[in-house]
């Protein structure tokens, strides 16, 4: 499959300038490196990361690291997740499982003090497809199902339809294919609502997939020619390379060689890029076999020894296993029958060892032994694995019988609740006619259950009506006696205010007739003596107390009963004491209202603290305040 000479010349200018400007940015990243400020310089290292992952992932792996020294100096956490995260995935295409799952698990540890959630989501996603490449399928379907959780939370369209996509390659491998395609078509809406291209595009590819692994080959072509088509190369060289593999796979087995081998060398070349050296692997492997069928043997095996040397590099069992039986067929059909044996051998020896679940591979190596030996002459060891063929194939046989009696099974018990519909259906018929006599009846509850519950109701509201009406009242009530109290309290202060004034007016006078009755004869001193004896009767008057008292108990109910309760031993004058210092009148006002000197009510305020038991520094004033 060829494309004009005009298409390629202006692929290769569209190519070099989409090089040139991503050069340019990654320029501008590694200027800001030498940045200040340590913000500017992670930043920088993040997007480096990003960036080297489309282009060297040992390069992206190296930022990374960065990342995350500079991010632990800075201690912010937030950032730290972040650098983990970008680490994780270097690692992830780089198909380091066992890093990608230590930097991922951290960031899982971070999330029970920390608000990651979309971190730790994308953690349980790319966690999910580490254990599914381990072959630890429980632990996977576990991962996925925890970061659907976090994205329905989240309402991350995009992100659910992912991780629906690596759930339903888990339940590919599981052989579960009506969950599969579930998922597969669930998210393939959720893309096509939001209209992701990436998304749809790798969908697609998931689907066309899962037909072809069925055989289904008609059913899955138009869902991968649309998935190549939208997921250009430039935009998503990954999943454009993954897609070019598959068609190239099938034009492989149409026989269409040269429209194969155009996609696999497509798909190589983008491998080789990204450094993807799993990718990379895997497609030496496939074009091997593609040379093999073409009877190029020289290229066949170069390319097959190559995938074979980069699974055992990178320690993945299956596609090892694989790549040792592709190698087998090689120097079998090439007439090298011991070098077949051997890889064979090996092979059988890998799926032991490791306890691979790869029971047709294991298959089709025992019928290739067993063709082996037959065609040496080793009759016994012929009839050894011709033997262990018919036991693996009756295991298969018995697994796919195991699956057809399930299957009979569920049918079994759908008819089986059908004719239990039917006869429903029928005694349903014979009993309408009892139902009708009930309508009646349950007509008529019902009408009084409605009667019943809108009287509750009804009592409800006036009982609420009452609530909110006595509420009011209260209310009122409330205020009323707000506003009696704040009266007594003005009568109160104005009385103390009058006696004040009164006591401070006699005072004065007193003091003035005192001073004419030094200049005075005995008979008007006499007479001025009464006077002052008078004036000293009105000032110390109880009956100015006892109004004070009065309005005083009206509004500080109980506070002279408190008194007592603290000591009994207060006089009538260090009650008063206590009464005035309530009111907050200053020494001189009290002075005056008790007619004595300002020193001698400093002095009954330093007696009063001691009967009071009151604590050096602690303030009188503030302790007769709280008394009630």
């Amino acid at each position: 499959m060829r494309l004009p000479k005009y298409l390629l010349s202006l692929a290769c200018i569209w190519l070099l300038c989409t090089d040139l400007c991503q050069g340019q940015e990654i320029a501008q990243w590694q200027k800001q490196l030498n940045n200040p400020s340590d913000r500017k310089r992670l930043d920088a290292l993040f997007e480096l990361s990003a960036a080297y992952n489309q282009i060297s992932l040992d390069t992206a792996v190296l930022y990374g690291r960065k990342a995350v020294e500079l991010s632990r100096k800075m201690g912010v956490d937030s950032l730290l997740i972040k650098s983990h995260l970008r680490l994780a995935v270097s690692f992830f295409y780089r198909n380091e499982l066992d890093s990608l799952i230590t930097h991922a698990k951290i960031i899982e540890n971070y999330n029970a003090d920390y608000n990651t959630n979309r971190a730790l989501a994308f953690a349980y996603k790319i966690l999910s497809i580490a254990y599914r490449k381990k072959n630890d399928l429980p632990a996977s379907i576990g991962y996925s199902e925890k970061g659907l959780e976090i994205y329905k939370q989240e309402k991350d369209t995009a992100s659910l339809a992912s991780v629906l996509i690596s759930l339903s390659n888990t339940y590919k491998i599981l052989g579960d294919n009506k969950k599969t395609f579930s998922y597969l078509f669930e998210s393939k809406k959720l893309y096509d609502a939001t209209n992701d291209t990436e998304g749809k595009g790798i969908v697609l590819g998931a689907i066309s997939n899962a037909y072809l692994d069925l055989k289904e080959k008609e059913k899955a072509l138009p869902f991968l020619y649309e998935a190549y088509q939208i997921l250009r190369p430039d935009s998503f060289p990954y999943q454009h390379a993954e897609t070019a593999n598959v068609l190239g796979g099938i034009y492989r087995d149409d026989m269409k060689y040269d429209s194969a081998l155009y996609y696999y060398k497509e798909c190589l070349d983008y491998y080789t890029k990204l450094g993807d050296d799993e990718g990379i692997g895997m497609i030496h492997d496939n074009l091997g076999n593609l040379y093999r069928d073409m009877g190029r043997w020289e290229k066949s095996y170069v390319h097959l020894h190559k995938g074979l040397t980069i699974s055992k590099r990178l320690k993945i069992p299956f596609s090892t296993v694989h790549a040792m039986k592709d190698l087998g067929l090689y120097h079998n059909m090439y007439g090298q029958r011991d070098s077949a044996a051997y890889y064979f051998h090996t092979a059988l020896d890998a799926i032991d060892e490791r306890k691979l679940a790869m029971p047709y591979i294991k298959n089709d190596l025992y019928r290739l032994l067993y063709e082996h030996y037959k065609k040496k002459g080793g009759y016994s060891k012929a009839l050894n694995y011709h033997e262990l063929f018919l036991n693996q194939g009756n295991k298969i046989k018995g697994l796919e019988t195991e699956k057809e009696i399930a299957a009979l099974e569920t049918k079994y018990e759908t008819e089986k609740k059908d004719r239990e519909i039917e006869r429903l259906e029928l005694k349903s018929i014979v009993q309408q006619s009892k139902t009708r006599t009930f309508r009646t009846g349950l007509l008529a509850l019902a009408i009084i259950s409605i009667l019943l519950i809108a009287g509750i109701l009804y009592r409800r509201r006036n009982e609420r009506n009452l609530f909110a009406l006595k509420q009011k009242v209260h209310e009122q009530e409330k205020k009323e006696l707000d506003r009696e109290l704040t009266y007594k309290t003005k009568q109160l202060t104005s009385h103390a205010l009058h006696m004040v004034q009164k006591n401070k007016v006699l005072q004065e006078l007193k003091q003035r007739i005192k001073d004419v009755v030094k200049s005075s004869d005995a008979k008007n001193k006499k007479e001025l003596q009464s006077i002052m004896r008078r004036i000293d009767f009105n000032i110390q008057s109880d009956e100015d107390w006892n109004t004070f008292r009065l309005y005083f108990e009206q509004t500080n109910q109980d506070f002279f009963r408190n008194l007592q309760t603290i000591t009994n031993d207060l006089t009538s004058t260090e009650l008063k004491l206590c009464s005035l210092i309530k009111l907050n009148l200053n020494i001189k006002e009290t002075a005056s209202v008790l007619n004595i000197e300002p020193t001698s009510v400093k002095t009954a305020r330093h007696r009063l603290r001691k009967k009071l038991g009151l604590q050096p520094g602690q303030d009188l004033t503030a302790f007769i305040r709280q008394v009630a």
